[in-house]
């Protein structure tokens, strides 16, 4: 039996593999939030969220694009979308002010929700 995948170790390989084709690193970010998620799994499992992906956003290169997933009533599954704005800012900031804000705010609270197409069925992989 493996393993589940690590998503945000996931996220962190793609990262990895952009960095070698692109040198100059467009949004450390992303990179510093990672990290810090990976070194602080609490603070998405105090508000009972998962990771799904990151990224920049795609009209605004310089906005820190965050999904989470959580569970909601009847089996579905809502996902989160975290806009982190560029906002002059050194990344080390932002990703510390983001980082304190999960430790501190549910992330219901200030991201934008959607319903997933995807609903969990009992007893179906």
């Amino acid at each position: 039996m493996t393993a589940a995948p690590d998503p945000v170790a996931a996220a962190e390989e793609v990262h990895r593999r952009l960095d070698a084709l692109d040198p100059p690193v467009r949004d450390r970010t992303l990179r510093l939030l990672l990290a810090g998620l990976r070194g602080r799994p609490d603070l998405l499992a105090r508000w009972s969220v998962r990771f799904d992906w990151a990224g920049t956003a795609f009209r605004d290169p310089d906005q820190t694009l965050v999904s989470l997933l959580y569970d909601a009533e009847e089996g579905h599954v809502r996902q989160l979308l975290w806009h982190i704005p560029e906002d002059g800012t050194p990344p080390e900031d932002r990703a510390a002010a983001a980082l304190r804000r999960l430790d501190e705010e549910d992330p219901r609270t200030y991201g934008s929700e959607r319903r997933s197409t995807v609903r969990v069925i009992p007893g179906r992989g």
